[in-house]
This record gives structure tokens, C-alpha cells and sequence, in this order.
């Protein structure tokens, strides 16, 4: 149990450094959308998206950091690299191989391995 605690323990803070460096980029994300000449409406729809997402990971991390310590948290963790597994997918699908994406497999594998560790080793009831 304490292994897979720890491996959450790591996957909470990489995905807390993930989303928080990905919050960083939105002023680049804002001045590029005013270089480009984007439609005001596609531009308010990427910057949406863009806080979206870093919420929404900021969200998991904090969701995985506190369930790791439940003794049923397993599946709560599981879920949460999970849908940072799918988030991940789009982005490699949409937009292609790139940093960000290999950060979110990297956090996804970490919560993934760490949750099912968990599981695995939780008393069955």
C-alpha cells in the first residue's frame, strides 16, 4: 500500500506541475490570439478551453493527492489518470506529438499504476 501511495503521491505533483505550468502559457495564449486576428468568438472559445483544461488537471491532481490517503481511494485515482488519459489522447489526436502530451502520459501512467496498485492491494469488502 505504501508503493502505491507513493506512486500517487508523485503522479499528484506531476500533474500539479503540469497544470500549473500550462495556466503559465495563457498570456501567450492571449497575445497570439490578438497576432492572429482570431474571430472574437474562436478566441474566447481557445481561451476557454485552454483555462478549462488547466482547471480540470489542477482539479484531478488535488482529487488523486487527497483519495491516495482513503484506504478505498484506489478506484478514485484510477479514474482520475484515467480521464487524464483521455485528455491526453485528444490532445494527441487534435494537435500531434508535442511536450504537453508526453507530460499528461507521463501523470496518467503514473495515477493509473498508482490507483491500480491501490486497488489491488485495499482489504476486499
Amino acid at each position: 500500500m505504501k508503493t502505491a501511495r507513493l506512486v500517487t503521491l508523485i503522479g499528484s505533483i506531476a500533474l500539479f506541475i503540469t497544470s500549473c505550468l500550462h495556466s503559465m502559457y495563457y498570456s501567450s495564449i492571449l497575445e497570439r490570439a490578438q497576432k492572429e486576428a482570431l474571430h472574437p468568438e474562436t478566441a474566447a472559445i481557445l481561451k476557454t478551453c485552454w483555462l478549462t483544461l488547466s482547471v480540470t488537471l489542477l482539479s484531478l491532481a488535488v482529487i488523486a493527492f487527497l483519495a491516495r490517503s482513503s484506504p478505498r481511494g484506489g478506484a478514485v485515482v484510477l479514474i482520475s489518470g484515467l480521464a487524464v488519459a483521455a485528455c491526453g489522447g485528444l490532445m494527441l489526436s487534435f494537435l500531434g506529438r508535442f511536450i504537453g502530451v508526453y507530460m499528461l502520459t507521463l501523470d496518467a501512467a503514473l495515477l493509473v499504476v498508482g490507483g491500480g496498485l491501490q486497488l489491488k492491494a485495499s482489504p476486499a469488502s
